[in-house]
């Protein structure tokens, strides 16, 4: 079936070297589907070609799960959603197929370092004129072909970042972008600050948040006995509230009550107020994931734990952080001492006044 696919979209003019690109191009889409560091880490590719290509319009295709960020991008184009029944992602309806080729790109690019058949076909679908990304070095694929300008693999032990910076090679992007930044709304932000006043949380005590949820396996997660422990400990210099997905709550609310003091849970539903609270934190903890990226993207310090994914390659780009390196195994090796040393260390929150509760776990 994917041979035929091919033969359809030769006879189309669609595989194979094109003539070079024009420069600078009318519109670009870049090709993103996957999870919300995923996204994140493609931003400093984005907004190079912004800067390179002012005039051009740059669009994005993300997945449904990523697609919840498109709003706080910060792009100056349009923003396509993969329809949540496109699984695999080879069956891309007629009606949204039809959509993104009448757009006329004249670059796409797939913005996942490594060859990925799903987005190499997603990619020859959009029918630029150019189409970049990484193929597989190892063996012969017909999807190699998907490319007009095919690029190597990245060295595998560089951040996300640089390896989606690679993929922009040969177009004249001398001063690549660093910002992985997200945009969050005023109104967002005022709401925010007015619920955390309503609960007695003001901007003359930093708040840490604990993220408690992960997608991960049982593997990344942090014990509750390790939250309880270093939230104690952090009371006593800022109020800790425990963060967790709207079906987590009682997990939240019983950690929270814990740890005792001011603890209290936070679960939101909407983007823009999971984005404002932890802008509003000084801190956040918890398990690498895109929790931790966007976190650091708004602005808050994070300290993060991994297990089998090398901070080298994940850890968040921008700001000033910590992580933790499990190196394979369960990340509750690692202690609540250790996370609070590295917050003392960092000299993240104010000294207490108070004598601080004894780290035990």
């Amino acid at each position: 079936m994917i041979s035929a696919l091919l033969r359809v979209c030769a006879q189309r003019r669609w595989l194979g070297q094109r003539p070079a690109l024009a420069v600078p191009p009318r519109r670009v889409i870049i090709i993103r589907p996957g999870g919300l560091g995923d996204l994140i880490c493609a931003l400093p590719l984005y907004r190079t070609l912004e800067a390179l290509w002012p005039e051009c319009q740059l669009d994005w295709l993300l997945g449904p799960r990523n697609a919840a960020l498109a709003p706080f991008l910060r792009s100056r184009g349009q923003s396509w959603v993969l329809p949540p029944e496109v699984s695999p992602r080879w069956w891309l309806p007629g009606t949204f197929l039809r959509r993104l080729q009448a757009s006329s790109y004249d670059l796409a690019i797939n913005a996942k370092p490594g060859f990925d058949s799903a987005n190499a076909w997603l990619c020859l679908a959009t029918g630029a004129a150019e189409r970049r990304g990484c193929i597989d070095v190892r063996r012969a694929r017909l999807l190699n072909r998907a490319y007009s300008h095919p690029l190597p693999p990245p060295a595998s032990m560089q951040h996300q970042v640089k390896k989606c910076l690679a993929l922009l090679q040969g177009l004249g992007a001398e001063c690549p972008s660093g910002d992985t930044s997200l945009d969050v709304p005023e109104t967002a932000r005022a709401r925010m600050q007015e619920r955390l006043h309503e609960q007695g949380i003001g901007p003359g005590r930093p708040m840490v948040s604990f993220q408690i949820t992960t997608t991960k396996r049982s593997f990344m997660h942090w014990p509750p006995e390790h939250f309880i422990a270093l939230g104690r400990r952090i009371s006593a210099h800022a109020t800790v509230m425990i963060n967790a997905a709207p079906e987590e709550r009682a997990q939240a609310e019983s950690l929270a009550q814990a740890i005792a003091g001011s603890a209290r849970a936070a679960c939101f539903t909407e983007m823009a107020d999971y984005l404002a609270f932890h802008a509003a934190a000084a801190v956040v903890v918890g398990a690498d994931g895109g929790g931790i990226h966007m976190a650091a993207a708004v602005g808050a310090h994070t300290i993060a734990f991994y297990s089998e994914a090398s901070p080298v390659k994940w850890r968040p780009w921008q700001g000033d952080h910590v992580q933790f390196h499990a190196e394979g195994k369960p990340i509750a090796q690692i202690s609540p001492e250790q996370a609070w040393q590295a917050v003392e260390a960092k000299g993240w929150l104010p000294p207490s006044a108070h004598s601080p509760a004894p780290l035990s776990s």
